[in-house]
């Protein structure tokens, strides 16, 4: 008598349909999935307990039993904010502070050499000003952190509300322009400022645009007189950085202004 085939052996061997280990992948890699959801964030149980259990009716599992791991309260409760506080108190590791960083890398970034660079720069541009008769209208303050600011009252180069360069922009701009091509080893960043007043003309929503007009405007004028495109930028900040108070007149009238900002080149291009 024959003995049962091989066929046949290996279908009695068969626990089970094929698709109950798909199945048992699926539902380990969802249980590891919310055990690692358990260890970043704050979860409540009966939440956790819930969204399971709905899985589980998803599946055609309602009514199995449950299957969630059984963590401590601590761990489950283990925040974010506390594995950040944790890091951030590593002495070991610290994170460093931009603010800081910022401040270490201008107060290290100037050697002594180049501040006292900087130093005769600003002196020259006050004396080649005075012999323009231009000190009341730009004002050089004292070289910090590697660069010289250029003040030019606003009066000087718009009238009031106007984007428009006035009358007196050969006296003031052309001077400077003559000390930026001679100095080309510096970047230009022309800044726009104004006072608080809101605007009586509906040209611009507020001083914020005015500032960024008046700043391209001048921008322009220094391309069309030579200036590299890639030593200039313009920045508008309307009244966000007034010099003094605009609580008088004066204030104000001294808070209209046009900056300067000259930086020293990292490299220096023909």
């Amino acid at each position: 008598m024959n003995g049962p085939s091989r066929s046949g052996s290996v279908l009695e061997e068969d626990d089970g349909p094929a698709w109950i280990t798909t199945f048992a992948d699926l539902v380990t890699l969802l249980l590891v999935f919310f055990i690692l959801l358990f260890t970043m964030s704050t979860v409540e149980i009966d939440k956790f307990r819930s969204a399971m259990n709905s899985i589980q009716v998803s599946l055609g599992q309602s009514g199995a039993g449950n299957s969630i791991v059984p963590l401590p309260n601590d761990a489950v409760r283990r925040t974010l904010t506390e594995l950040n506080q944790e890091i951030t108190d590593d002495p070991e590791n610290p994170i460093p502070n931009s603010r800081q960083q910022q401040q270490d890398h201008f107060a290290s970034a100037p050697t002594p050499a180049v501040e006292q660079q900087w130093r005769a720069l600003a002196e020259q541009l006050r004396s080649t000003l005075a012999d323009k008769n231009l000190a009341d209208e730009v004002e050089i303050d004292t070289p910090i952190d590697g660069t010289i600011v250029i003040q030019v009252k606003g009066q000087a180069l718009f009238d009031s509300g106007s984007v428009e360069l006035n009358f007196q922009v050969d006296d003031v701009l052309d001077n400077l322009v003559r000390v930026f091509h001679k100095r080309h080893d510096f970047n230009i960043d022309i800044q726009g400022h104004t006072d608080n007043l809101p605007l009586s003309s509906s040209r611009f929503e507020s001083n914020w645009e005015l500032s960024a007009v008046r700043a391209t405007t001048v921008l322009r004028y220094l391309l069309s007189k030579g200036i590299s495109p890639r030593r200039l930028t313009a920045t508008g900040f309307g009244d966000s950085v007034p010099l003094v108070s605009n609580d008088t007149a004066e204030g104000r009238k001294q808070n209209r202004r046009i900056e300067f900002v000259l930086e020293k080149r990292a490299r220096i291009s023909n």
